[in-house]
Order: C-alpha cells, then structure tokens, then sequence
C-alpha cells in the first residue's frame, strides 16, 4: 500500500503491473523474514509529503522518505521508483523496510542486516544476477562490488588479520556487513537463509525464549542450515564467543562440516593480492582511485597501506584465512553431503507478463548431474500438465 500525489500518476498507463511487482517485492521480503505473504500495509506503507518527517530516512506506518513539490507539474508521469516500480527502488526503501521486521541481529549490525532484504528481491524476482542484488543493496557501490571483491576488502582491513571482530563502523551501511547472509544463500539457498528467520518467529509464537547471543544465533543458523556455518562466519568477522562450548552443541546436533564453506574459503584466500601492484590494482578498482587517508574506517585502513603494502603482507593475510581454515577443517575439506538447492528460478516465481515462449530456468547452489525423473508444468488456470524428461 502507497500514497502518492495524483499529479505522480494521472497520466499513467495501468498501475496493475507496478503494483503487482510492489506486491511481488513485499511477498519476497516476508518470505525472507519468515512472516505470511499475505501480511498487508504492516509490511510495506509508504507515503509522499513535502518533506521528511524524522531527521533521516527512516521506517514508519506510514514511511516518509520520499518527497515532492506541490507546486510543481510532474505531468502526471513521476519519475519516482514509488510509481516506476520496486526494481528501480534504491537501497534505502527496503533497508528501511528491514528495521521494521525488529529481527534479532548479531552485534553492531542494526544497520546492515537490514541491507539484506534488497538482495533477495532483486535476485528471485528482477532477473539480477545474485552479485548484481548484492552490489545494488548498499550506497555508493558499483558492479566492482562483488562478493569475492568485498571479501578481499576486508581481508585487507586491520581486524581481520588481527583476528578481531568486524566492529559495527566496518559493518553499517557497507557490503561486508550482511555478506555472510548472501554467501550463505548463494552456498545453500535463499530456502535456508527464510527459515532462519522464521525461526525466530517460530519461537515468539511458541513462547520460547530466543537467545540473542552471538553463539546462540551460530547454533541457532547451523540448525536451520543443515551445517556447521562457524567458519563462514567466522571468515565474515563473526567469530564464535565459546568455540568450545559451540563446537559441543553443533556436534551434539549432528550438523556436518560443510565442503562448500571450505571451498569458499580457500576461494578467498587464493584472491589475496600477491604483492603491492596487485594491491594497488586492486584498491585503485574497488575505490575508483587510491584510497583516501580522509576516508572511513575500511578505506583510511586501505591508504594506510598504500605504499607498505607487500609480499608479506599478503602471506599474513593468507595465513589468517588458513588458520580459520585449521581451525574448523582440522582433517581438510570435508566430505559434500549436502545436495544442492534451488538459488533462482527464472521466470521468478509469481511473476507477471511473462513469455510464454521463453525458457524455465532454474539456477542450483552447485553444479548438478541429470538423472532420473520428470519435470512437471501445469497451468493452473485450465489444470492441464505437460511433463518434460530432462
């Protein structure tokens, strides 16, 4: 549900398609935060005024974060994404959507998690490639921000290879902060990361008490998972507080190691720059240009070892993802008993205007073999069916 000026839309062809992708946009995100798709204007109510009515953007029953000008003749056609449609939404629409869902977070992450919804929508349902949903989730990024991009951004930050804690400033408002989330969807599907969180809705409904603690939400994702994600994490600055007590819980819970998450490690220590042109290179692409010592916390770090920068620098950067590594794959990759699961399917699942001649694509976690068994179609507006063999 929106509210918009009538001089935004009178000259408007049908809003019936705008509004379906609206709806289309909402579903997504309440299947993501584990809440009913048929949950109306609680999800989603924005509303034009004249100005904003808190000091930043911000959620609200209405939301008002989009402005405009009585005055002036926007000729019936706005060029606003409110009536152009949520795949032209900036980041901010559905980051303020986000803190509406009030979902447990890990620390210092109020606000970088809530980036997270903008993925989903855009990669199930817009036809985005998942690294083109995950640059498109945070301001100021462009096609360089990839998920093995930002892991080598923070490779290159002074926590990680001091083995501390992404700390909230590395995470608000940035790709690195919500990357895990993505990786695990990218690994294990979007399937996983929804039950996740509704996991925590499961529980308020059940009147169970929902631990917030950063091993209880490890445990609490592994389970829902189906595998122990403490390296994953561990990697994206989320280590465990008690390794030891946790390692007994996942283990108690028969969750596997999982050869996907090893893979993507040695993955990412293998894109560490080799030497200081390699960093420079690098650096030069990730921040249109040298990094800045006047920059925020990641890029100051990054200038500060513009010219320091070196072979060495680069083994202990390896080294740090190696004994991440050690750490949880004591006996190496682990063996894969994980099957793969659906990532994407196109055309998106309740998508609208669709050719009926185009290909049904669907995009799997890991790369699949034919066996045996059908594909079945129906139409569900004349209940026929027609079964193809793979």
């Amino acid at each position: 549900m929106m509210q918009v000026p009538t001089s935004w839309i009178s000259a408007m062809p049908d809003p019936t398609k705008m509004m379906q992708d609206w709806d289309t946009a909402t579903d997504t995100t309440n299947d993501l935060m584990g809440f009913p798709s048929l949950r109306g204007k609680e999800t989603m109510y924005p509303q034009v005024d004249v100005l904003i009515r808190a000091s930043a953007y911000s959620p609200g029953y209405p939301s008002v974060n989009n402005t405009y000008n009585p005055a002036t003749n926007y000729g019936g056609s706005a060029s606003s994404h409110l009536v152009r449609g949520p795949q032209n939404a900036p980041y901010w629409e559905l980051h303020e959507q986000g803190h509406g869902f009030l979902f447990p977070k890990f620390p210092g992450e109020v606000e970088s998690t809530v980036n997270l919804l903008h993925v989903p929508v855009f990669h199930q349902k817009f036809g985005n490639t998942l690294n083109q949903a995950f640059y498109k989730s945070s301001g100021g990024y462009t096609s360089v921000g990839t998920l093995n991009n930002t892991a080598v951004a923070w490779m290159a930050c002074f926590n990680f290879v001091h083995g501390v804690a992404m700390e909230q400033v590395e995470k608000q408002y940035q790709l690195k902060g919500h990357a895990k989330f993505v990786d695990t969807a990218r690994l294990f599907g979007w399937g996983k990361v929804n039950k996740y969180f509704a996991s925590f809705n499961d529980d308020f409904e059940a009147s169970v008490t929902i631990g917030t603690t950063v091993d209880s939400l490890l445990l609490r994702l592994a389970k829902n998972v189906g595998t122990d994600m403490r390296p994953l994490f561990h990697f994206w600055g989320v280590p465990p507080t008690n390794n030891t007590t946790l390692g007994a819980s996942i283990a108690a819970a028969n969750l596997p190691a999982s050869a996907a998450i090893y893979d993507t490690l040695v993955q990412y220590e293998s894109l560490v720059p080799a030497d200081n042109a390699a960093y420079k290179t690098f650096m030069t692409s990730w921040w249109a240009g040298p990094p800045l010592l006047t920059g925020f916390q990641e890029e100051k770090e990054h200038a500060q070892q513009w010219d320091t920068y070196n072979a060495a620098s680069a083994t202990a950067l390896q080294a740090k993802v190696r004994s991440i590594l050690n750490l949880y794959f004591p006996s190496g990759r682990a063996v894969d008993v994980i099957p793969p699961a659906v990532l994407s399917v196109s055309p998106a699942v309740g998508a609208f205007g669709s050719s009926l001649t185009g290909n049904l694509v669907v995009t799997f976690t890991k790369p699949i073999v034919v066996g045996t068994g059908n594909v079945t179609i129906k139409n569900l507006t004349d209940a026929t069916q027609t079964t193809r063999n793979p």
